[in-house]
């Protein structure tokens, strides 16, 4: 399965789907468009409810969820852990929502009624719902897991969450199956990791995908990862930094990278390096800061994501990718290590056939190829206005010659091998 690719979602979809996730937290307004349905759209009693959120399930009362509709979408969004009696719910998460005898002890049972009311309301063309979500952070990630099992192994809620999409973040209880579901997580994520006793090779999550911070980089490796999704603590934004920095890359037309990929997530202000280099890695800079990447022995893809970037690939046939914007266009990346068989892609763009004599008359598809005291300097035209808009530094010294066009992409020497 391809890394960002999931029951026809986009990667934007996957973006919407850690939004969703992120508001079923109280006090986090619901993405911009998405209605919350409360107890009288729902016909439930209003007492089940706390504002837009439904709650007091579970074993101490702290079982909370979030239902929003948009444009025919219909999103169930669970709660993650946001308070000390949501532990007394951690047991239930290890039943078999499906055991004969100790199904309703499964945490997903708490959340029994509404479950009820949405797929009635979802089966009602009045309100037209053309699909289902279903989604969660941690605990309710967990949440989310127990429901796709319980949906395909009855009829209870009809066809409504069987039929449905899953994403979640950050599960500690991972449905090894593939399709059905997708678990978005970091291997050093303790929670995702350690808590499931994850296995590499699971079907439904990324079994490679590394938030690569100080404490990574100190060697602490896979138990210091930042779990959170909202603002509980001191680094909220880890999920979302990697989630979007893969959308913000298109990790959706790169060939080749699917969910056994490793991916390296640079969350940190030194040198950043291939954590396993004998594997190929998909490895994300930060947006518009000063990134030191350098990859493995195999055939590595970097993205800098702007800003004075020095990139080296290592061994292997190395492609250095270019998703253009504003903050891309500013920074002047280098790259260390060019040789033959890597490439520099800015992505999407129609190169020209052959290089153009003067960069002042670039215009969009266009590009340049000048040499001094050592470095090569590829320019770039990216519209119609005339000059250079994008420039990358390879060092040593390369003519035009010594590169192939092949779509949005300069190859050094021949092809990729």
């Amino acid at each position: 399965m391809p890394l960002l690719s999931h029951a026809d979602l986009t990667p934007e979809d996957f973006l919407t789907f850690f939004r969703l996730a992120d508001a079923a937290s109280e006090g986090i307004a619901a993405p911009d468009g998405w209605r919350s349905l409360v107890a009288a759209d729902l016909g439930l009693e209003p007492g089940r409810f706390d504002g837009d959120w439904y709650e007091k399930g579970g074993a101490l009362g702290g079982a909370a969820a979030r239902v929003t509709v948009k444009d025919g979408t219909l999103a169930v969004s669970f709660r993650n852990t946001d308070s000390a009696i949501d532990y007394a719910d951690y047991p239930r998460l290890t039943i078999d929502p499906n055991a004969p005898l100790v199904g309703r002890s499964a945490y997903i049972w708490a959340f029994d009624g509404l479950l009820k009311a949405v797929a009635d309301y979802a089966r009602d063309p009045a309100n037209g719902v053309e699909r289902v979500w279903v989604t969660g952070h941690s605990l309710g990630a967990a949440a989310a897991n127990q429901l796709r099992d319980l949906a395909s192994g009855g009829d209870r809620y009809g066809d409504v969450f069987d039929d449905a999409t899953y994403v979640t973040v950050g599960s500690p209880l991972v449905v090894d199956d593939e399709g059905p579901i997708y678990n978005f997580g970091y291997d050093n994520d303790i929670f995702f990791r350690t808590v499931n006793l994850f296995r590499g090779g699971n079907a439904s999550a990324p079994d490679n995908l590394v938030f690569y911070d100080a404490g990574y980089a100190g060697g602490a490796g896979r138990a210091l990862a930042p779990h959170s999704l909202g603002g509980l603590f001191e680094h909220p934004d880890a999920y979302f930094t990697g989630i979007e920095r893969l959308v913000a890359a298109r990790v959706d037309e790169i060939p080749g990278l699917d969910q056994d990929q490793l991916v390296v997530v640079d969350a940190f202000d030194g040198a950043v390096v291939n954590p396993r280099p004998d594997r190929a890695a998909l490895m994300l800079g930060e947006r518009a800061e000063a990134d030191t990447i350098t990859g493995g022995a195999g055939a590595d893809t970097i993205v800098g994501g702007g800003g004075d970037d020095r990139l080296a690939g290592g061994g292997g046939a190395d492609l250095f990718r270019f998703v253009f914007d504003a903050q891309t266009a500013a920074g002047r990346a280098t790259i260390a290590d060019a040789g033959p068989g890597d490439a520099v892609q800015v992505a999407g763009l129609a190169l020209a056939p052959a290089a153009s004599a003067d960069a002042a008359a670039l215009t969009a598809g266009g590009w340049a190829v000048s040499a001094a005291e050592g470095v090569t300097l590829l320019s770039f035209g990216l519209d119609a206005a005339p000059g250079a808009d994008f420039a990358v530094r390879l060092a040593g010294i390369l003519g035009t010659g010594d590169f192939t066009v092949s779509g949005d992409t300069l190859v050094i020497g021949g092809a990729i091998a």
